[in-house]
């Protein structure tokens, strides 16, 4: 056998081993399993990031989200319903009725509601009954006052609708606390429509398992024309990721779906019995409406949970107070949409964190697996097969493309552009499929492939002819034994001759930092103004001075002394000479212009043609005796700022009277010019206007036939 393939076959062995390590073994010990899960979680949260990264807030509008926030909780005299404990149970039937009115195809109630203690309602009403007003206008109060809170309202308006669906509190046992394990649902608890049917026990016990149903308010449930699951399990960072779309009831051995499917139980016509397929080989849920017909397939995990597909950060649904949604001039927006109520206020306990952001409302986690479904839209995890599969197919390519070569080292970048090329495929396939393929498993299989096959070539095949390096490495030069083992000589003197070249280099122009520095300080002065705005806009909660914030910048090329000043004791990496006390001076005095990026002529000549300019003066910086041509940078070439294509032509007109000593003409010139200029809020001058009495001063006293057109700092 040759040497080249007992190298391919060794590493096609070592990639096999890898493969079936990384891909079998790690899935069988807990330790492993746990670190890479983790690990592969994070990589799919920044694939969900990368997938809503830019999306415009409140731009789905088909599900809304009817949010408890803070108009909502504020005074009555100041547009609220008040303290949100404090409201009666007619708000939430007045909500219902106002919305049904829209003939919306969902109202979801991602809320857990108790009965309302009705003391002091019966208590108001019976003294009514027994009082006798002496004016309508006391009868008509009254009245008002019991039917906006008529505890009755609320149930009566969820029977009513047939489109409200109520959350279910599924809990495990706690009997430390007397949370024991019931055999049945709670007593008065109307529940076999709620109920899903068809579904096997040995299926159903795959599903997420809960002890206990949590609710106490169980005449509402009773109403509502379903009920689901509002509970969403975290995984074990805290993150949530995925939604179950049933949970096994154990003790009555009963399936409730999700509050989402619930709801989409009746808007997809899904049949409530066998309208659940489960098939856990495939890990797909097919729903099956009245027809027959598969409307959805969704992938899910081996309990039967879907994985979110988050579609924005928060608040990309449209989001509507709660207090607004009360009123019946609004019913006509909830026309075929679905809706949920749910609470943003941090108070309220309802907060979570997601893959796309830490603090995330639970009730637009709800809304995207509703718009998800609608849409027919699912994240699509890849098998454990197929991971398995495409594990063992790069480790022992890679295995056997690193091994063709005789020094594994000549392929290191083989296992980088195999994990990056990987990776760039994985991401391709997850924004533009939902498919989700592992990325930490397939990319360890190839760096330990590579790794084994280093590690075998430097502990097996490099054992002899290190020991002949350290032994007459002293004697033989290192390429010389490197031949004789590779062809099994004996060393010799002597030479070959051939026809070579011999190359000496060095590093000149080496590179463009000019033109970097310079975009740099066009980007930040581009980022400051976007950052400007927002302080703006967030009003009082900044000072004026944070409002109108600039910062000014100073940029020179040339010879400088770069490196670790100071002393043993005490140093700083830094830079020193003539060319960056220039830069500080620069930055100073643009100032007194009025500008905010100030250039010098080094500078500005390797990279003039890339930007747009101001010729701004020659200056004489103080400690300095040579003027320095100096301009102002305004932006990049082709995004000319808007009234700059009038200005500058103005100005630079000026400018020449000015050098050409034609002074009152350029007082005109620079006046005309500083009509142009932007006097934003916190700029108090601009180079138009410092001209102006510098012409007045050079008119009565005029600078002579050899002026070089320099102007004297008198500040640093």
């Amino acid at each position: 056998m040759s040497d080249l393939l007992k190298r391919v076959g060794i590493g096609a062995v070592i990639g096999l081993a890898i493969a079936l390590f990384v891909g079998f073994g790690t899935q069988e010990i807990p330790f492993l399993k746990n670190l890479l899960d983790g690990y592969e979680y994070l990589s799919y949260d920044s694939r969900m990031k990368a997938k809503v990264a830019g999306v415009e807030e409140q731009s789905i509008e088909d599900v809304i989200i009817i949010d408890i926030d803070q108009n909502s909780v504020a005074a009555p005299e100041d547009g609220g319903l008040g303290n949100y404990k404090d409201w009666p149970h007619a708000v939430h039937g007045q909500l219902i009725e106002s919305v049904s009115m829209g003939n919306p195809k969902a109202l979801l109630f991602d809320i857990i509601f108790d009965p309302e203690n009705t003391d002091n309602y019966f208590l108001f009403s019976d003294l009514i009954s027994e009082h006798e007003f002496t004016t309508n206008e006391m009868v008509n109060r009254a009245n008002h006052f019991l039917m906006s809170r008529n505890p009755y309202s609320f149930i009566d308006q969820t029977a009513f609708t047939q489109k409200a669906y109520h959350a279910l509190v599924f809990e495990e046992e706690d009997s430390l606390n007397f949370l024991y394990k019931m055999d049945t649902e709670p007593q008065g608890y109307d529940y076999e429509r709620h109920l899903i049917y068809g579904i096997p026990k040995e299926t159903a016990e795959r599903l997420p398992t809960a002890d206990r149903i949590g609710n106490t308010y169980v005449e509402l449930l009773s109403a509502s024309v379903g009920a689901g699951s509002a509970n969403f399990p975290q995984d074990a960072d805290g993150i949530i990721r995925r939604a179950p779309t049933a949970i096994y009831f154990e003790g009555p051995e009963h399936v409730y779906p999700s509050l989402v499917m619930s709801a989409a139980i009746d808007v997809l016509g899904i049949k409530k019995n066998g309208g659940f397929d489960y098939d856990f080989d495939k890990n797909v849920l097919r729903l099956i409406d009245t027809t027959d017909t598969v409307v959805r397939e969704i992938p899910i995990d081996d309990n039967g949970r879907m994985f979110v597909n988050y579609y924005g950060p928060f608040k990309t649904f449209y989001y509507l107070p709660y207090s607004y949604c009360i009123d019946p001039n609004l019913a006509e927006y909830f026309d075929d949409k679905v809706a949920l109520v749910g609470a943003s206020l941090p108070g309220l306990m309802d907060l979570r964190n997601t893959p796309v952001q830490e603090t995330f409302a639970g009730v637009e986690v709800h809304a995207n697996v509703m718009h998800s479904i609608l849409q027919n839209q699912f994240i699509q995890p890849t098998s454990k097969t197929t991971n398995l599969i495409i594990i063992l197919i790069v480790a022992i390519i890679l295995g056997i493309t690193v091994s063709i070569p005789t020094k594994p080292l000549y392929t290191l970048p083989a296992p980088l552009i195999g994990i990056v090329a990987w990776v760039l495929f994985t991401y391709t396939q997850f924004l533009s499929e939902l498919v989700m393929w592992e990325i930490v498993r397939p990319s360890i299989s190839m760096a330990g492939t590579y790794l084994g096959i280093f590690l075998y070539n430097f502990l097996i095949v490099e054992k002899d002819k290190r020991f002949l390096k350290n032994t007459f490495g002293t004697y033989i030069s290192p390429e010389l034994i490197d031949q004789m083992y590779d062809n099994k000589e004996e060393p010799q003197l002597g030479g070959n001759e051939g026809y070579h070249t011999a190359f000496f280099t060095d590093i000149q122009s080496f590179s463009d930092h000019e033109y970097w520095a310079c975009l740099t300080a066009v980007k930040m002065q581009d980022r400051l103004a976007e950052l400007r705005e927002k302080w703006q806009s967030e009003g009082d909660r900044w000072p004026e001075i944070v409002h109108n914030m600039q910062n000014r910048i100073g940029i020179n090329t040339g010879q400088m002394v770069t490196g670790n000043m100071g002393s043993t004791m005490r140093m700083n990496y830094t830079m020193m000479g003539d060319t960056v006390n220039l830069a500080a001076r620069l930055e100073a005095s643009a100032k007194q212009y009025g500008v905010y990026i100030q250039v010098a002529e080094e500078s500005y000549e390797a990279c003039k043609d890339k930007f747009i300019w101001r010729d701004l003066d020659f200056v004489i910086v103080m400690g300095k005796t040579e003027p320095a041509q100096v301009f102002e940078l305004i932006a990049e070439k082709d995004n000319m700022p808007k009234g700059y294509d009038k200005l500058l032509p103005a100005y630079h007109e000026a400018v020449k009277l000015y050098r050409s000593q034609e002074w009152q003409k350029a007082i005109e010139a620079f006046k005309a010019s500083d009509e142009l200029e932007d006097m934003f809020p916190g700029r108090k001058t601009n180079p138009s206007r410092i001209y102006i009495p510098r012409c007045e001063h050079y008119l009565e006293n005029p600078p002579g036939d050899d002026w070089d057109g320099s102007w004297a700092l008198t500040k640093k």
